[in-house]
């Protein structure tokens, strides 16, 4: 399982990933990509078995975790996007929300803490990177559709559910939140749209609000 690490620049998200992982410095894989590191899933259980039967080898559970770039950090509209397509392939998104001050923490980037501004500021982030796939997907298609293939049919079905998630997107919606039949779902499966992604929100607090 692969699980990505979103946020606003100067939330924690890398605290986060360094915590979870233990991978710090040049343990920490980064190459023009993001930083990624897998970690065993304990399971009692599995230990167990594997002291019972003594098998020749024991396969643990793994999950990957993948920190990018701070999509509020990118330089244009350009780079924050392409941060995020990094995190297509991720199974799930943790997304950390900042809920901490303190003097020799980095100001944050809006003036104020927000949980709920900036939860919504990263999913706006999210809709946009999907909208502009979509979009890209969409012009493909009506050049493909004028011409009598074997797939026109398949391709005018998908042309007509692309401009559906296309007006759903321009009003902010995520594409998870969408009626998609069973057929539509299956269209869909090789997108890898990030607003139909799992998503577990994590607010980040500091230690004197640990309660």
């Amino acid at each position: 399982m692969k699980l990505g690490i979103i946020g606003l620049t100067y939330s924690g998200k890398t605290t986060l990933f360094e915590a979870v992982t233990g991978a710090h410095g040049a343990a920490v894989e980064h190459a023009m990509g993001p930083h990624s590191a897998a970690i065993h899933v304990p399971d009692d259980r599995l230990d167990a078995l594997a002291a019972r039967c003594s098998p020749k080898k024991v396969t643990r559970a793994n999950i990957e975790f993948m920190d990018v770039q701070a999509a509020a950090a990118a330089q244009n509209r350009s780079a924050a996007v392409a941060a995020l397509m990094e995190m297509r392939e991720a199974d799930g998104l943790v997304h950390v929300v900042r809920f901490f001050e303190w003097p020799s923490a980095p100001p944050h980037p809006k003036g104020s803490l927000d949980p709920k501004r900036d939860a919504a500021d990263m999913e706006a982030e999210l809709i946009l990177a999907d909208l502009e796939l979509v979009e890209r997907r969409i012009e493909r298609l009506e050049k493909a559709v004028v011409k009598p293939t074997p797939e026109q049919e398949h391709q005018r079905r998908e042309l007509a559910l692309m401009r559906r998630l296309k007006e759903g997107l321009d009003q902010g919606r995520r594409i998870e939140a969408m009626d998609l039949s069973p057929d539509e779902s299956q269209m869909l499966s090789s997108f890898q749209f990030l607003s139909r992604k799992p998503q577990l929100h994590v607010l980040n607090v500091h230690e004197d609000r640990m309660e």
